[in-house]
């Protein structure tokens, strides 16, 4: 009995170390590593990223996908850098597309482009992480809105009780917010 509790043992001992070996592989190459579902990109990649993205880019329009708008940070650098060439920066998000016109940057600063949006079929709220002034104005299309074209069609946009006006549509149907200020912008 002795010997086959010693083989069991053994076996379980041997997996173990199979399962912390091909762990400590991913360890070594990490970026081979899947992400677990849901994850959201670091702050560093994301704004290695958009830098990269501003930087290389040929075209007028700096164009970066992220999975997730929880942490968008742009560095004061890019900043300057949309500001002295115009260039139009582009962030690709599951629930939204935000859009900074370099032409739009009144003050160079570190911006926070983190958002929360939620959406009913009677409104869509988006919540920026930035608070007061931004120094320029972002275009906000909130790609996932759940309103129909009709309520759409009369909606407006609030910061609070106050009234912003009229609702944009862009060419895909999608309500679209520009701010310049941080805040709590609901669409109904």
């Amino acid at each position: 009995m002795k010997s086959g509790m010693k083989k069991l043992v053994s076996a379980a001992i041997a997996s173990v170390m199979a399962a912390a070996m091909s762990l400590s592989v991913f360890a070594v190459d990490y970026g081979s590593a899947p992400a677990p579902s849901g994850s959201a990109q670091s702050t560093s990649v994301v704004n290695e990223e958009i830098k990269d993205a501003v930087k290389n880019s040929d075209d007028e329009v700096a164009t970066v996908e992220v999975e997730s708008t929880n942490n968008l940070p742009v560095s004061a650098n890019v900043v300057k850098e949309l500001a002295k060439t115009g260039k139009t920066l582009v962030i690709v998000a599951p629930n939204v597309t935000i859009t900074l016109d370099g032409s739009t940057i009144t003050k160079v600063k570190k911006l926070n482009l983190s958002l929360k949006v939620s959406n009913t079929s009677s409104k869509s709220v988006v919540k920026t992480k930035a608070k007061g002034d931004l120094g320029c104005e972002l275009s906000i299309a909130v790609t996932s809105s759940k309103m129909s074209d009709e309520k759409l069609k009369d909606a407006q946009v609030y910061n609070g009780d106050t009234s912003l006006g009229d609702v944009e549509i862009n060419e895909d149907g999608d309500p679209v917010i520009t701010v310049s200020e941080g805040g709590t912008y609901t669409i109904k």
